[in-house]
């Protein structure tokens, strides 16, 4: 008597290829719909230069940017991590009070905007952006 032994089937291989493929565009689409950056709004006036400072209110805060990196706030040389806490130690007493940034030419966007966000964490409203002589 011959007993046959059963075949062996044999196991259907899924393919990566196709699974790579969903995952891939599944990336894309959720890198192309999200955002990740936190947009907030901050409005700022830009008076022309030669009402800049004939304008300026006698309790405006007024925050220096030089051209070497320095930063003089309120007659003070402070460095960027103390920006928060002095803006916030000036607003106290009034949160609408004036802020003027004035910068000189050859300061970078970035710098500006160090001060710009500082102050707008520190519960500054009233900002004004001003060119500095230099």
């Amino acid at each position: 008597m011959v007993i046959e032994e059963p075949r062996r089937r044999r196991l259907a291989l899924v393919g990566l290829t196709p699974l790579i493929d969903v995952v891939f565009i599944l990336l894309v689409f959720f890198m192309l719909a999200t955002s990740f950056l936190d947009w907030r709004a901050t409005s700022l006036a830009f008076p022309p230069p030669s009402e800049s400072s004939a304008n300026r209110e006698p309790d405006t805060l007024v925050v220096h940017l030089m051209g070497d990196g320095a930063i003089v706030f309120a007659g003070e040389a402070v460095t960027a991590g103390q920006l928060e806490a002095y803006f916030r130690e000036g607003l106290r007493e009034d949160a609408d009070r004036p802020v003027s940034v004035r910068m000189e030419a050859e300061v970078p966007l970035q710098r500006v905007m160090l001060v710009v966000d500082a102050a707008t964490a520190a519960g500054a409203g009233n900002l004004r952006l001003e060119r500095g002589e230099g």
